[in-house]
């Protein structure tokens, strides 16, 4: 009787054994998914990739690849990775906001967001702002990777007016479309992006300039100020207008875009104070 006991409680134990072993591989298997949205005016048909990021802030490999919606939309599969990552976009197009004209994305242009960590579920905006902040958090990564892209994030947010907003988080709205259903943060964030289309097309400038007017952008910005100084001018593009006078017309170009056909069926009406800059 004693064996017969025996036999059962081992066998009890192999079971739960069984089903602790089950429950830890599970747990070990689980994936991360990031969701969001690439957003200049939301970018079609283009590719994500996201890349591991070293501590220097540079790429390292790449991890996995989506495409975006028809809304700029994308869903992306980074198995069990959950560390630094690179979130970014290539390819697409874009309708700009204050013109309606058709952007395409060429060789070299990217839009990128720089995360310290990745979790299942995470929502990751990819956007102008962002991809500016990006510049300056690998300018100063050296002094911890996660402390210089929030820093980043903040004094970017700052500079443009909106620093309650978490840029890589928040999806800004697409004001050309009714915001009714929008949050505050979303429309502020979604008017800069539009403010930026504005100025450049008030200024006479392409909508396609607006693409490198936010390559200068980050490569001033990789300094932490929009003051004329440059830590790198290489590839630096020669404009109508430059970093510091975008900055200082932003404000005024937000107003006109939401006075504009284009921004009117938004129904916004709001104000955004950008910070004075320092001139050159």
């Amino acid at each position: 009787m004693r064996t017969i006991k025996l036999k059962k409680v081992l066998g009890v134990l192999v079971i739960i054994l069984a089903a602790a072993v089950f429950t830890i591989g599970c747990s070990m298997n689980e994936t991360t998914e990031l969701t969001g949205e690439a957003t200049k005016g939301p970018i079609y048909g283009g590719t994500v990739t996201v890349y591991a990021l070293n501590t220097d802030g540079s790429r390292g490999a790449e991890i996995a690849s989506a495409t975006t919606g028809a809304d700029g939309s994308y869903t992306v599969n980074l198995g069990e990775y959950t560390g630094a990552a690179a979130v970014v976009i290539t390819n697409g197009s874009y309708i700009d906001e204050a013109t309606g004209t058709e952007v395409t994305l060429g060789a070299g242009d990217e839009f990128v967001t720089l995360l310290a960590s990745t979790s299942d579920g995470m929502s990751v905006a990819v956007t102008a702002l962002t991809t500016i902040a990006a510049a300056n958090a690998v300018e100063n990564a050296s002094g911890g990777l996660a402390a210089a892209i929030d820093a980043a994030n903040l004094a970017l947010a700052t500079a443009f007016g909106i620093p309650d907003i978490d840029i890589s988080g928040v999806i800004p709205a697409d004001l050309t479309q009714s915001a009714a259903t929008a949050t505050a943060s979303a429309i502020a964030y979604g008017a800069v992006q539009s403010g930026l289309s504005q100025f450049a097309e008030t200024s006479g400038m392409p909508p396609s300039d607006v693409l490198d007017l936010i390559f200068d952008m980050a490569l001033e910005f990789a300094d932490g100020a929009f003051d004329g100084n440059y830590v790198d001018q290489t590839g630096y593009v020669p404009l109508l207008e430059t970093p510091v006078s975008t900055l200082t017309g932003l404000a005024a170009a937000i107003d006109a875009f939401l006075l504009s056909p284009e921004g009117a069926d938004s129904g916004v009406v709001l104000s955004i104070t950008v910070p004075p800059v320092v001139s050159p």
